[in-house]
């Protein structure tokens, strides 16, 4: 069974992937507007620069 955090937040990410979980992330217009993201496309390069591979 894989698990995967549903969020945008970069803090929430970071402390997630600091154990090796999640399995993956996925994210929801809610979770977007609840972290004021306009657009999720400018947000996923620094999940990935910052947060999986730094």
């Amino acid at each position: 069974m894989e698990l995967y955090l549903d969020t945008a937040n970069l803090d929430e990410i970071r402390e997630a992937y600091k154990p090796g979980f999640p399995g993956g992330l996925t994210t929801t217009p809610s979770c977007k507007h609840c972290d004021g993201i306009k657009a999720i496309a400018c947000r996923i390069p620094g999940i990935y620069w910052n947060v999986i591979d730094p």
